[in-house]
């Protein structure tokens, strides 16, 4: 529609006819006849167990479009079946399939002052991801998302934590209570048993608590190979690893080294096969070494969102009570 003001265009929607291959200032161009190959995505509301909604939608696959329409779809499906409050709790599962490769399911907890928008941003962000990658064309299949509401905000975070035996022998377990505070009102104390090997070397072993995303940020700074993967198929399987934000997790780790080679992990490399998979005179980037090593984990699943991290330190002594 042309104007001295602002020259504009006008549409109305209707049956596909063709594919639109062209949009510029002046016109939208395309070819009648063919139309382009969508890709089909379901959307589930619950009420925790309970199905409320289902929804059904199509999708273009570009890779600036597609995180952007796929998380507004589910957003809006949300907002359809009845909006959301501050107030409630967002679990959300998101299943991406494609031809050759096992499905990847991710899954996390949304609970802020804005969860609609927190929403969005969390499904759009691995998609961005994966969609970007810079090592080949992604193709789906299809995209499941399933969103389980609940009428209250349960978040947990964690305020203290005290070993039980401060020193240990080797093969024995060190027992690590923890204590979180619900948000407005409530407390909660859940007690941990890491198990030391019995090959561990007498000395000062780190314990470690706090929820999951915190254990991925300390570990992308020590372990940082497992967080740069070198193909798409490397970044699928390590997407699938991602840690929610549900869960406590309690680890005793010690300083060892570790390499990642060809989207494969080394940890507690003797130093023959340290010198021979990460050789200072090789520069590459499928190779990347890391400083940690964990000696046992264990984890505990909440009913919320997990906050906080705190560390201590746990003597390994052959003389230890």
């Amino acid at each position: 529609m042309a104007s001295d003001l602002t020259s504009f265009k006008l549409g109305s929607a209707g049956p596909p006819v063709g594919t639109a291959t062209q949009d510029r200032r002046a016109a939208v161009a395309g070819t009648v006849g063919a139309t382009p190959k969508l890709m089909p995505m379901s959307m589930t509301v619950a009420d925790g167990q309970r199905v409320r909604h289902v929804f059904h939608f199509e999708s273009i696959e570009d890779r600036s479009l597609a995180p952007q329409l796929l998380s507004l779809a589910a957003v809006n499906g949300l907002l359809e079946s009845g909006g959301s409050t501050p107030a409630q709790t967002l679990r959300w599962t998101m299943s991406l399939h494609r031809h050759g490769a096992p499905p990847l399911t991710l899954s996390d907890v949304v609970v802020s002052d804005n969860p609609v928008s927190d929403l969005q941003t969390a499904i759009a962000t691995p998609l961005r991801f994966l969609y970007n990658n810079p090592y080949q064309r992604l193709a789906l299949d299809s995209v499941r998302v399933r969103v389980e509401t609940a009428g209250e905000r349960n978040t947990w975070s964690l305020r203290a934590a005290q070993l039980l035996e401060p020193s240990v022998r080797p093969g024995g377990d060190v027992r690590v209570r923890c204590d979180l505070e619900r948000w407005r009102g409530g407390h909660e104390s859940a007690t941990f048993t890491l198990h030391v090997p019995e090959e561990a070397p007498a000395g000062r072993y780190v314990v470690w608590v706090g929820g999951g995303p915190e254990l991925s940020r300390r570990e992308a700074t020590r372990l940082p190979g497992r967080y740069r993967p070198s193909s798409l198929d490397e970044a699928w399987t390590r997407l699938g690893e991602t840690r929610p934000s549900d869960h406590l997790h309690a680890a005793l780790i010690a300083r060892a080294p570790e390499v990642t080679r060809s989207g494969r992990d080394y940890p507690e490399l003797p130093t023959s096969a340290l010198a021979l998979l990460a050789s200072g005179q090789e520069a590459e980037d499928a190779t990347r070494r890391g400083s940690q090593a964990y000696l046992d984990r264990v984890d505990r699943r909440f009913d919320g969102q997990v906050r906080g991290e705190l560390q201590l330190e746990v003597d390994v002594d052959p003389a230890a009570p």
